[in-house]
């Protein structure tokens, strides 16, 4: 790739990229410079024909270091390419967001969580140049009322505390759907080492909130770590444990037996008498949304799921409300060692929620594969129908 700026001064209000060796026809991308009034917008030409002229917000598919000449990106404020960096598939973007505005840029720099989910969602609703340069000159509670989230001035401090370097974001769905529960939001705001691991972990979190269980998250948590921990505590909390019980646990370790104290306790609990509760309570089990085969065999009853969780030692008879309300469904995987499996809903599809063998243990990858061909087969055969 070849970057032609032979006829150009010194940092040009606009330059060129040729892209006909790497495509093997005559392609290059005209790019407006740092300094331009519309930066980064682009243009796609073949010899002389205009092949595409784009809009705010959309990249031309190659990363800023293939596409700026080196001075371009000497020019570029540090700090801003770092918060770009946090973003790799999105860092165009996020780049022309920055330099479309002194206000735009000041924002990114004193709250760059909040910039990226302007950005995002800027994104999302395709909104142009104009309005997006009059929307970062609100005040930042207007802009998370924009964006339709708890838009307290503490919500701000709180999203200005976090370190967006610290992070590479996959999803910025996932941190949008984690600030939307305000009671959450409110136990946040106390926590002294905030980090975007906290909003990932409140996405799917449905339990009770003390100060320890954020101090078991850290920026180095991994997304199985986060699962691990809400799975501990949200079945903790549906086992019955009270929030002074929980309070007790500082550490993940110290949840776990917790946890297993309450499975134990639940699970000695009468199985008949539990399936008669849920039968009488909520009526007949769900139909099982994908059927099952050989080795994956849907539970049918109140009564086989009090069982399961029995046999396998764990708590997933305590998820009876979910399964009643459609959050959750739950499978018999039949391999060796066995495995409990429960699905949840995304969108037209269900997706893999949690699996599980004896007490907890990770299943086998043999197990998982198992899992993942039934599912993949059952979503395309439901698909054909």
């Amino acid at each position: 790739m070849q970057t032609c700026t032979s006829n150009f001064q010194d940092l040009p209000a606009r330059f060129c990229v040729d892209l006909s060796k790497d495509m093997g026809y005559p392609l290059s991308i005209h790019i407006n410079s740092s300094r331009h009034e519309q930066p980064l917008f682009w243009q796609s030409w073949s010899n002389n024909d205009l092949l595409e002229d784009s809009s705010f917000l959309q990249a031309p598919g190659l990363p800023i270091a293939m596409l700026l000449p080196q001075e371009q990106l000497n020019c570029l404020p540090q700090h801003a390419l770092a918060i770009a960096m946090s973003m790799p598939e999105k860092q165009y973007q996020l780049m022309q967001s920055m330099l479309i505005s002194a206000a735009a840029l000041e924002l990114a720099l004193s709250n760059p969580l909040l910039f990226l989910l302007l950005v995002h969602y800027a994104e999302l609703q395709k909104l142009d140049a104009i309005t997006f340069k009059a929307l970062v000159l609100q005040k930042r509670t207007d802009i998370l009322r924009y964006l339709q989230l708890p838009s307290g001035a503490s919500v701000v401090k709180m999203l200005a505390r976090i370190d967006v370097k610290q992070h590479r974001f996959a999803n910025l769905n996932a941190v949008f759907e984690g600030l939307k529960n305000p009671e959450a939001i409110d136990s946040l705001r106390h926590v002294q080492h905030i980090c975007v691991n906290h909003l990932l972990f409140l996405q799917r979190y449905r339990g009770l909130y003390w100060n320890s269980l954020f101090s078991m998250i850290t920026p180095q948590s991994s997304i199985a770590d986060l699962g691990h921990i809400r799975r501990l505590a949200q079945d903790s909390c549906l086992l019955g444990a009270s929030l002074a019980s929980l309070r007790t646990t500082s550490t993940v370790a110290e949840l776990k037996v917790l946890h297993d104290r309450f499975v134990f306790k639940h699970n000695k609990m009468s199985v008949e008498l539990r399936a008669k509760q849920q039968q009488r309570y909520y009526g007949d089990f769900p139909t099982p949304p994908l059927p099952g085969n050989e080795l994956i065999v849907p539970i049918s009853s109140w009564y086989e799921l009090a069982i399961e969780g029995v046999q396998m030692h764990h708590c997933v008879s305590a998820y009876h409300q979910r399964i009643h309300e459609g959050e959750v469904f739950v499978y018999k995987v039949l391999t060796t060692p066995r495995v409990t499996l429960s699905l949840r809903p995304q969108g037209s599809d269900w997706v893999i929620s949690e699996a599980r063998s004896h007490a907890n243990a990770q299943p086998s990858e043999e197990a998982m594969l198992v899992i993942h061909n039934w599912l993949n087969a059952a979503h395309k055969g439901f698909k054909q129908r």
